[in-house]
């Protein structure tokens, strides 16, 4: 009998906390698919700001609902790249070009090269930081192919 409720208890956990997380809202102005963020950037001249998540992933939501809403990281992004949200469920193409490792992963892509990538949840502060300075380093991809090697 004790058995029956570990096997109960290890099939109810998981979907208990997947419930609890909960799926944050996408902020506005992402695309939904990187094809379409790639080819608005090469119209409009910009780099693609690309966040790769999963609507069952717990620190990817925990992402949009704290560093994703901060105002400034999202004027960053909107004055200086074209946004995009993959999921890497649905945009499986998405997902191997920006070389989706783990989740969430934010990536920085100047003409098809990553310029800067972060795996992994930052608080606003510390997410910031890196927004700065990923689209800093966007604007002269030359010095990050010196710090990342070649595609």
């Amino acid at each position: 009998m004790p058995w029956i409720m570990l096997a109960a208890l290890a099939v109810a956990a998981p979907l208990a906390w997947r419930w609890s997380v909960g799926s944050a809202k996408d902020p506005e102005g992402f695309e939904t698919s990187l094809a379409s963020a790639t080819a608005r950037a090469a119209k409009e001249g910009k780099p693609v700001f690309a966040v790769a998540t999963a609507t069952w992933c717990g620190p990817c939501q925990n992402l949009k609902r704290d560093s994703l809403s901060d105002p400034e990281v999202l004027r960053l992004i909107g004055e200086h790249a074209v946004p995009v949200m993959v999921d890497v469920d649905k945009d499986r193409e998405g997902a191997v070009a920006l070389r989706v490792r783990g989740i969430p992963l934010t990536a920085v892509v100047v003409d098809g090269r990553i310029v800067a990538r972060l795996e992994g949840y930052q608080p606003p502060g510390a997410y910031r930081s890196f927004v700065e300075a990923a689209l800093d380093l966007a604007k002269n991809p030359e010095e990050a192919v010196r710090a990342t090697g070649p595609r």
